[in-house]
């Protein structure tokens, strides 16, 4: 890469900063901001709330983010994601607190059934999503989280936005209120948004790029529509100040090639290029990106995860020490779920310390029932988990009788078996009391929970929290911090290391005739949390079965160099 003249620089220098000041200074009631990754959208955030006096509210729904958003705005400013923003309005319109029970769903479920529809728990999640009560199934859910006296994620934000929808007097004002990552947001979110918007200044921001939440029936047409439309004042930050020239290279390649084949309809068009007065040293000391073709990868050979940590084992001291300070991780793998797991096991005998993240659909546990009982012996929800967990003969008629005369469970269920429960629930007790439990006891305890009792103590009775303040780091301070993550756990994090690891035909994409947006968006993110060097990893053989490099490598071109990883490279290492 040439280097960019004195005037180049500068040139890119005003242009970020007429961008901010654009944006910052804009008299507009309703803005929007779609930028690409690493764009400096939370610094904007930053300086529009400090327009306002540091005042004002931040959403996001990812956890990372708010995390992110939290260190980088001013402590007066008010941070949530959308399910602690709708909790906080749940107990103003109602004047208490909700209790917050995320498997909920399963088991209202199993209780419409039981009372003769037929749709299952995520048939209740997109009903919320899309705000479809045309069957009335949402009016049903909700009334069976009113029985047990619990809310979910979705319906906790449902019940704020049909409050407010019925107060419009309680929506709260601020001088300001920041959205963050709008393209992953679906109906519901987006109604509980605009409803904000009536009565407050709004900034809202995303990227139709790095949309991937479709399981949560999020679609970036919302950010689409709005970006079109007229209400928003639109405007866009062009420079990405995050990641080296060949990454920056490397997405736009990506997203020519996609457009090219007809994906990414009605994409809002954006300028996405890299900030060389920021990234100019970085991208001269990482040219490239490397490739790292495994000849296998099996249970006695795990190439891919041996050469990810091999290479993380070569990362200097003050990459680590400048990931630390920044408070993001040093090496971030990135992974499909088959290749995730191996990698973090290789990972994981040399760095106790590494982080696997991987989200999982939240289960019905009986230490929660057991918890419940100890709050209150007749707790509707308490005996409904351990019903659902631990059927008595039964179970399901006398289920069907308490939903439909609206009587209490307690009542119905058979005397040896509440005693049994209740008896269970005193030693949980104990537990949290940290009074010890002989060896009768606790294999007890244990059945019933169907846990050790290591990870009950763990659960109910940790150990005392450490001062307030920001949790320490994992790991000693000399050594790198390491998160593996799926493809869209990877969203809002970075890292001076990615590995973007398991990218075969079958994986990434699934088939590679038939490429779908959200695959490309799942490697446009991947590419993007890279601040220095990006390591594309596969393998010719998994498990005994062949395996062709993604279709993905053929839409970059970019320069890169190929490392073969066989038999011989690891005598040579």
């Amino acid at each position: 890469m040439p280097d960019p003249t004195t005037e180049e620089l500068e040139g890119q220098k005003k242009a970020r900063t007429d961008a901010v000041s654009a944006i910052v200074d804009s008299p507009a009631v309703k803005r929007l901001i779609v930028a690409g990754p690493g764009t400096g959208k939370t610094y904007t955030f930053r300086r529009a709330f400090s327009k306002v006096g540091d005042s004002g509210l931040a959403l996001t729904f990812i956890r990372a983010l708010e995390d992110d958003l939290r260190r980088s705005l001013p402590a007066t400013v008010q941070v949530n994601t959308f399910h602690a923003y709708a909790k906080h309005l749940f107990h103003k319109l109602n004047g208490s607190e909700p209790f917050m029970y995320p498997p909920l769903p399963k088991l209202v479920a199993r209780d419409l059934q039981l009372a003769g529809r037929h749709e299952t728990d995520e048939d209740i999640d997109e009903a919320f999503h899309e705000l479809n009560d045309s069957d009335g199934l949402i009016t049903d859910a909700v009334a069976r989280g009113d029985y047990y006296g619990a809310v979910s994620y979705d319906d906790i934000v449902y019940r704020a936005l049909r409050g407010l929808q019925t107060h419009p007097e309680q929506i709260e004002t601020f001088p300001l209120i920041v959205v963050d990552e709008y393209q992953d947001f679906n109906r519901l979110e987006t109604e509980f948004i605009a409803l904000l918007a009536t009565v407050n200044y709004v900034l809202v921001a995303g990227d139709d790029d790095q949309a991937l939440y479709v399981l949560k029936h999020a679609s970036p047409d919302f950010l689409r529509a709005m970006a079109k439309g007229d209400t928003f004042a639109r405007f866009e930050l062009p420079f990405c100040s995050r990641c080296t020239a060949v990454i920056v290279g490397a997405v736009n390649d990506i997203l020519a090639e996609a457009l090219k084949r007809g994906l990414l309809l009605d994409r809002v068009a954006k300028p996405f290029e890299c900030y060389l007065p920021d990234k100019l040293a970085d991208s001269h000391a990482y040219p490239r990106l490397i490739v790292a073709r495994c000849s296998v990868d099996m249970n006695n050979a795990r190439y891919m995860g041996r050469y990810v940590l091999e290479q993380i084992q070569q990362i200097g001291i003050a990459d680590i020490e400048e990931s630390r300070k920044a408070a993001h991780p040093t090496a971030l793998v990135i992974a499909p779920r088959p290749f995730l797991e191996s990698a973090f096991e290789v990972i994981r005998q040399a760095y106790p310390h590494a982080e696997l993240r991987m989200s999982s659909q939240p289960e019905v546990e009986p230490l929660e029932g057991y918890r419940r009982l100890l709050v209150d012996p007749r707790s509707r929800l308490g005996w409904r988990i351990l019903v659902h967990a631990s059927p008595f003969a039964d179970s399901d008629g006398v289920l069907e009788n308490v939903i439909a005369s609206g009587s209490e469970l307690a009542d119905a269920i058979p005397t040896g078996y509440r005693d049994e429960h209740i008896a269970v629930a005193q030693l949980l007790k104990k537990i949290i009391q940290k009074v010890a439990l002989d060896a009768k006891d606790t294999a007890r305890l244990e059945v019933a929970a169907g846990l050790p009792l290591d990870q009950i103590r763990a659960k109910v009775a940790p150990e005392d929290p450490a001062e307030p303040g920001p949790a320490p780091l994992p790991g000693p301070t000399n050594e790198p911090w390491i998160v593996c993550t799926t493809l869209v756990g990877a969203k809002g994090l970075s890292a001076p290391h990615v590995f973007i690891v398991g990218l075969m035909n079958g994986h990434l994409p699934r088939d590679p005739h038939n490429i779908t947006d959200d695959e490309v968006c799942r490697m446009i993110v991947a590419l993007s949390r890279t601040r220095k060097q990006c390591h594309l990893v596969f393998c010719q053989r998994y498990a005994g079965v062949a395996k062709k490099p993604s279709e993905f490598f053929q839409w970059i071109n970019q320069e890169w160099e190929l490392r073969d990883i066989n038999k011989a490279y690891w005598q040579q290492h």
